[in-house]
């Protein structure tokens, strides 16, 4: 019987922090547009160990390396991830020593060296030449001589027969190339990103014509450049409120609650949120939108709450609809779900 590897051990034998830049990222809530603001750790080391020490992603990259004169960002563009994250990942994947691992996405490359020090025979993938770059580096620098970095696209990259696959960045659909490559018994870990909101980690096994699973731990990881979106809302302000109504259903209860969000993502399609609240309290607007139609439900002014809709599509409606059916269905837990990826399709259904 194999022995479960403490994670935690290892993670403390190859820390995080041995593996970020010197210059980082964080949000300045206070500036619009370029609000990502680098820390240079040879001139703010304080704030840079204190950002690397605390729990959390780190951003390591943004508009793909191409930040302005002053290092300022828009878009986050590459990061390291969580620490719980990343131990709930490797979890989930259990890899055993020897076995040979592809990682998708190798950003700093620290997930990549915590599978070799578990004796993994790792070949990761980074779509992102300068990334590849310094992982390599940084890899050899902590003796992690053994993995292969490969400067490629990550969706299609084919490796000969794997025992298992982790993705470290998000995909609404897991590519078929990633299953089929995976022997019959493996395991997939990978992060799927929603409209909505993420389903959060899927975990699969490898059958003879599909790979099956279940969805786990909640994640929201950066997207594979290839389905990249702006953060910024793309509203169409134009297009003046044509419905209104009021709804009893506080934003919360679609937004904030997993098991019901992640429902509301399945039964959606091409419908995004934005939380809007001056103090990050329960009073605000809930701004919803598509491609074409935006609406918002206003909680600043107590139940019923103000709805406005505008647009070829009744958002709040199809949301509130989607809630409905949650309810109706006995309001299944994110584990309730089954994910199957074939070659033509992935599906996310109940059990």
């Amino acid at each position: 019987m194999t022995q479960t590897l403490d994670w935690a051990d290892v993670m403390t034998r190859v820390p995080r922090e041995r593996f970020i830049p010197d210059v980082i990222w964080r949000h300045d809530r206070e500036r619009a547009g370029n609000d990502l603001v680098p820390v240079d750790r040879r001139t703010d080391p304080a704030v840079w160990e204190a950002m690397v020490a605390a729990d959390g992603p780190v951003i390591t990259q943004v508009d793909n390396g191409h930040p302005t004169d002053d290092g300022m960002g828009v878009e986050a563009t590459s990061s390291c991830s969580d620490r719980d994250v990343v131990r709930e990942m490797l979890e989930l994947l259990a890899p055993v020593a020897g076995e040979r691992v592809l990682e998708i996405g190798t950003g700093t490359g620290w997930n990549a060296a915590l599978l070799d020090a578990a004796g993994v025979n790792v070949t990761s993938v980074e779509i992102d030449p300068e990334l590849a770059r310094q992982a390599r580096a940084r890899l050899i620098e902590n003796g992690c001589r053994g993995v292969v970095v490969l400067n490629a696209d990550g969706a299609t990259v084919k490796l000969g027969e794997l025992d298992a696959v982790i993705a470290t960045v998000g995909t609404t659909a897991i590519p078929w190339a990633w299953v089929m490559q995976t022997r019959i018994g493996g395991r997939l870990v990978v992060p799927l990103n929603g409209s909505w909101y993420p389903p959060g980690l899927a975990v699969l096994e490898r059958t003879q014509d599909e790979a099956t699973g279940r969805l786990a731990g909640p994640a929201d990881f950066m997207r594979m450049r290839s389905q990249a979106r702006s953060r910024a809302v793309p509203l169409p302000v134009d297009l003046a409120p044509a419905h209104t109504s009021t709804t009893t259903v506080h934003p919360y209860f679609l937004t904030g609650d997993r098991d019901a969000a992640v429902a509301i993502d399945q039964q959606t399609s091409g419908i995004r949120f934005t939380w809007r609240s001056p103090d990050d309290s329960a009073e605000g607007v809930l701004w919803i939108y598509g491609s074409d139609s935006w609406a918002t439900i206003d909680a600043t002014t107590g139940v019923p709450y103000a709805v406005e809709q505008a647009g070829p599509r009744q958002l709040v409606d199809e949301v509130l609809g989607a809630y409905r059916w949650w309810q109706d269905h006995g309001e299944p837990a994110v584990s309730d779900w089954r994910v199957t990826v074939t070659p033509d399709e992935q599906t996310i259904q109940q059990r």
